[in-house]
């Protein structure tokens, strides 16, 4: 947890990011029975926060990694993009509709199965996917502060050993909405 820790406190305190949180307590990883989940959850909200607020293109503001996803796998159907995120059919549907309203993926029919579409990124978003590429890169530095080559290729496979541990378990869907907020902190009102 000590790796989680440090990532999480780097994209916290980092003087790069916004001021609005100073005085806030800090997130504490001090031992293991607290729910994973709430460090990894906590962990992902602050870091597509911070990835939002600082994206050189504004084009999404939420589906950033099934448009990279959809960019890497030019021609993936809705169903096999379903099966890659782990995410259920009828949202891969919202999202890719979303994508295709800003101009970023368009569906194909698949010329294998007239009754499935191919999603393919537009030259557009071949745009955004590199922006957001180098702000991946930008969060990744400020989160990964302070730590050895070493130290983050072992944050990444535990990551990687956690994953390939829950992916076998059966679960529900779980969707987790974050809602963003502009402007001040309501104590600051």
């Amino acid at each position: 947890m000590v790796l989680l820790e440090s990532v999480a406190r780097n994209l916290y305190l980092s003087g790069q990011i916004s001021n609005k949180m100073r005085g806030v307590p800090k997130l504490e990883f001090k031992n293991d029975k607290e729910a994973l989940s709430i460090k990894l959850g906590i962990l992902a909200k602050k870091y597509f926060g911070i990835l939002t607020y600082h994206a050189s293109d504004k084009t999404i503001d939420k589906y950033q990694t099934m448009l990279r996803m959809v960019v890497k796998h030019q021609g993936v159907s809705q169903q096999d993009l379903a099966n890659m995120t782990d995410v259920d059919k009828s949202s891969i549907v919202r999202i890719v509709d979303y994508l295709e309203s800003k101009g970023l993926v368009e569906r194909k029919e698949n010329p294998d199965d007239r009754r499935a579409y191919l999603i393919m990124p537009t030259a557009k978003a071949y745009g955004v996917a590199e922006s957001m590429g180098r702000d991946y890169q930008m969060v990744n530095d400020w989160a990964f502060k302070g730590f050895s080559k070493t130290e983050r290729e072992l944050f990444y496979s535990m990551l990687e050993r956690i994953s390939q541990n829950m992916m076998p378990i059966p679960s529900d869907q779980y969707i987790v909405q974050y809602l963003k907020t502009l402007g001040k902190l309501d104590d600051e009102k």
